[in-house]
């Protein structure tokens, strides 16, 4: 894969600072789910949610959005998710030598996510945490620059982003469910060289 980026509009993997707050450009796990759909050749299933097979066979990268992202100045670490959660999630934790805590309860997940899960009786937080293909972004910011970064997209695409956890001085990813902590790091996709 070949791209180009503007001279200083690069934002890295490895900016963070402890601190930083962890957001996400949208719902997570809808690819898994769209996955599962088409595994099972269930076409009830394919026609009641086509988004979630959408989400799988066709995703779209958000250019715009992280054009928009990187151009504000208020991000300190990108990437988009295509690995899953807790493994892209960690990536940017040991590019930055950083950890992570992520809210379980925080996490974005469609209904149309939570309604396929239940019909195919899975967890659905397997997607979200470790499924992949969602390409949604994943970014830190300073917490005094949440509100103007998410006055900004909303206002340029009429969009939301999704707070879901805060930047460690410490390693590793942990996620907080019900107050129960986990290590959840390196769950999701791997790709072999």
């Amino acid at each position: 894969v070949i791209g180009e980026v503007e001279a200083g509009r690069q934002i890295y993997r490895s900016g963070a600072s402890a601190g930083d707050l962890i957001m996400v450009s949208g719902c997570l796990g809808d690819a898994a789910l769209g996955l599962e759909i088409c595994r099972t050749k269930r076409f009830d299933l394919q026609e009641a949610w086509p988004e979630l097979v959408a989400s799988h066979l066709t995703p779209l990268p958000e250019l715009e959005l992280g054009r928009l992202l990187a151009n504000s100045g208020l991000v300190t670490a990108m990437m988009d998710m295509s690995d899953g959660l807790a493994t892209d999630l960690a990536h940017l934790c040991e590019c930055s030598g950083l950890g992570a805590e992520v809210a379980a309860a925080a996490l974005p997940v469609s209904d149309a996510a939570q309604q396929v899960a239940k019909a195919l009786d899975m967890d659905v937080w397997r997607g979200v945490v470790s499924g992949g293909e969602d390409y949604r972004l994943l970014f830190t910011c300073p917490p005094d620059a949440e509100k103007e970064l998410r006055q900004l997209i909303h206002e340029k695409l009429g969009r939301q982003l999704f707070r879901i956890g805060k930047m460690m001085p410490d390693s590793g990813v942990y996620l907080y469910v019900k107050g129960q902590k986990s290590k959840i790091d390196y769950q999701g996709y791997e790709h072999f060289m």
